[in-house]
Formats: structure tokens, C-alpha cells, sequence
């Protein structure tokens, strides 16, 4: 069977980034697809899905080379737990954090 991973597009071109993390209630990103988390498509949904609160209205999974996903990639998508989104999605606040 095939791993097959997935990453965010957090910002469209000509200047796209892609999701790494969130920390301390901050979205970062990268401009390079092999550095942006790599993820299962479940869980690269949930966190896109969230990301748009955060100001990027228009955050999309893309495949692994940086390609939006299509609806056929869709019937692979399985429910996903909460620990599996906490490794990537951070968003208890810190002490001292201000």
C-alpha cells in the first residue's frame, strides 16, 4: 500500500506557503512544499478547515508536490482524533506567553 502524504497551501501564488505548524496562537509557513508538515489527508483537512480562521481564507490540501487535491482523493478521508491534529495544531496558550 501506498503512504501517501499531504500538505496545506496556506497562501496562493505567486508567493505560496505552505503550513508547518501552529505555535502560540501563530500560523507558520514555508515557501518550500518539503518543508511544510506532511500529513494524512484527514488531518490535513481538519487543520486547513481551521486555518481559515486564523486569516487564510483560501487554505487548500494539496498533494504532496503542491497540487490542490480533487474529489477523487476525497474517499480515502476517515475521521480523525484530536491527537492526531495536537502534533501539528498548538493552541494552548503558554506561560508567560503574552
Amino acid at each position: 500500500m501506498e503512504h501517501r502524504i499531504y500538505i496545506i497551501q496556506l497562501t496562493e501564488a505567486p508567493e505560496r506557503t505552505f503550513f508547518v505548524r501552529l505555535r502560540d496562537g501563530l500560523v507558520h509557513g514555508s515557501e518550500y512544499p518539503s518543508y511544510a508538515a506532511h500529513l494524512e489527508y484527514a488531518v490535513a483537512d481538519e487543520i486547513a478547515q481551521r486555518i481559515r480562521s486564523f486569516g487564510y481564507p483560501d487554505s487548500v490540501v494539496c498533494d504532496r508536490h503542491g497540487e490542490p487535491v480533487t474529489a477523487a482523493d476525497l474517499g480515502a478521508a476517515q475521521i480523525v482524533p484530536e491527537s492526531a491534529i495536537a502534533e501539528y495544531w498548538d493552541d494552548k496558550p503558554r506561560r508567560g506567553a503574552m
